[in-house]
Parts: structure tokens; C-alpha cells; sequence
């Protein structure tokens, strides 16, 4: 293998290591949105279950 041929290996390596450096970085951030959408969804179940929002609408209701 010449040392025009290893070089370009190299790079089309690095390209490759990059491109998925790129994807896990994608992947980490839709697992936060999930994870927070996941929260969020919680949070406002409980505050339903708990009758916080129906409260909440009686007394903007009342204004």
C-alpha cells in the first residue's frame, strides 16, 4: 500500500468516525426530547388526576 493509498484510507476512516459521532449525537438529543416530553406528559396527567387544571379553569372562569 502506497502512502497516497494509506492517507486516503485514513480519511474515508475519519469521515466515517465523524459521520457517526454525528448520529449518537442525534440519538443523545431525540433520547432528552423523549425523556422530556415523557415528564411532561406525567406532570400533567398527575395535575389532571389530581383536579389542579379543572380548578384552575373554575377560576378563570369565574373572573
Amino acid at each position: 500500500m502506497t502512502q497516497e493509498q494509506e492517507l486516503e484510507k485514513y480519511r474515508c476512516d475519519l469521515a466515517e468516525a465523524k459521520r457517526k459521532a454525528r448520529q449518537y449525537q442525534n440519538r443523545v438529543k431525540v433520547l432528552a426530547n423523549n425523556q422530556r416530553d415523557r415528564k411532561r406528559r406525567a406532570r400533567t396527567r398527575r395535575l389532571i388526576q389530581h383536579g389542579a387544571i379543572p380548578r384552575v379553569l373554575e377560576f378563570f372562569h369565574g373572573l
